[in-house]
């Protein structure tokens, strides 16, 4: 991502790193990995809002870390690994986990303000559309092509669709 002239990486080895946007210089890196965790995952990715980077890992941990220097703020770690990059408005932080879970967390401290289940599937792709926000909606596509528009002050369902087909099949089926 691209952001006060930093752009911002983040690779498979979970590290992440910031360089100058009209150079290419290294700024600072971190890496990620939990200690407990073999290096290299899928999914996640990340987001910008003042002055903090936000993180979603394959290693269920949403991470905000300072910009400007890489140090870690704080630190969630969550029931499933996230399959998105996270989307970031108005100090809340939107993650999709693997088991269609969206979480809103306050982006000040990682604490949940609420989440939302979609419908799990046994077997789910990797990544995705990170959730997008307006107005003071939140609209999430689960990966069971349910689509669901809720209130960001309290996860409240305004409305649902499907970009399903009118009948449900195991995702292990269709998957070419």
């Amino acid at each position: 991502i691209l952001a006060d002239g930093r752009i911002f990486t983040m690779d498979a080895q979970t590290e992440v790193a910031a360089f100058n946007a009209n150079t290419g210089d290294k700024i600072w890196r971190v890496e990620l990995t939990p200690d407990s965790e073999e290096k290299g995952h899928v999914g996640g990715g990340l987001a910008y809002e003042g002055g903090k980077v936000f993180v979603t890992t394959g290693f269920a941990e949403v991470i905000s870390l300072d910009a400007k220097t890489g140090e870690i703020i704080w630190r969630r770690k969550l029931e499933v690994p996230l399959r998105t990059a996270p989307t970031v408005r108005s100090n809340r932080v939107y993650a999709l986990t693997l088991a269609n879970k969206l979480f809103a967390l306050n982006g000040s401290n990682g604490q949940t303000l609420w989440t939302h289940s979609g419908i799990e599937e046994p077997t789910n792709y990797l990544g995705g559309a990170s959730p997008a926000v307006d107005s003071g909606v939140v609209v999430v596509t689960y990966s069971s092509g349910e689509v669901i528009a809720l209130k960001v002050e309290n996860g409240q369902q305004l409305w649902t669709d499907s970009v399903s087909g009118g009948r449900r099949t195991n995702s292990t089926t269709t998957l070419s």
